[in-house]
């Protein structure tokens, strides 16, 4: 019985292919980040927030983009971008579970297109489209990095990198990188 509760508990955990510190730290960038930025003046616990099962407008960086991310945060670990860039060869294939907001849905890029149908279906959606990579580690896993994107209708949308560093047991967004801005 203890070996069943022990072997349940490691399948809850793993169930979704991620693992529990990139759930982490897509948590904390959507209460920290994207919650704060779109949702100005409203109620973000009742926010709908639609997010795209792999990133559409992330352009992959190359190693030689290192130099880019350090101008702009000096103590980004070359290691931590080198694990982004290799988690990131493939696509990320988000699912409802990778969130601990019950409110938070995963849709395919077909269905992005369909914004009326989807305001319909989703009455409390912020009408702002997110998107998310794979997230990069250093060793010690204490730094992070990873991309958000948003695509609010035309001509409208951005992305960043966002530097996450852990401390006392609590991961910190410490800087963001601009990727693309309409």
């Amino acid at each position: 019985m203890k070996y069943t509760a022990i072997a349940f508990f490691f399948f809850v955990l793993h169930s979704s292919g991620y693992s529990q510190p990139e759930s982490i730290i897509y948590n904390t960038v959507i209460c920290e980040y994207v919650l704060k930025e779109h949702n100005k003046g409203s109620n973000s616990s009742s926010t709908t927030l639609l997010v795209l099962e792999s990133p559409k407008y992330m352009k992959q960086p190359r190693s030689v983009d290192f130099d880019h991310f350090i101008k702009e945060y000096k103590k980004l670990e070359k290691e931590t971008f080198n694990n982004f860039l290799v988690k990131n060869v493939t696509n990320i294939n988000l699912k409802n579970e990778d969130f601990s907001r019950e409110n938070m849905v995963t849709i395919s890029h077909n269905q992005s297109t369909h914004r009326k149908d989807l305001l319909v279906k989703y009455p409390n959606w912020n009408t702002w489209i997110l998107e998310f990579s794979k997230v990069g580690f250093n060793q010690d896993m204490n730094q992070a990095l990873l991309y958000y994107g948003f695509d609010g209708g035309p001509g409208i949308g951005g992305g960043i990198y966002i530097i996450l560093k852990k401390k006392r047991n609590k991961w910190k967004i410490v800087e963001t990188v601009p990727a693309w801005a309409s």
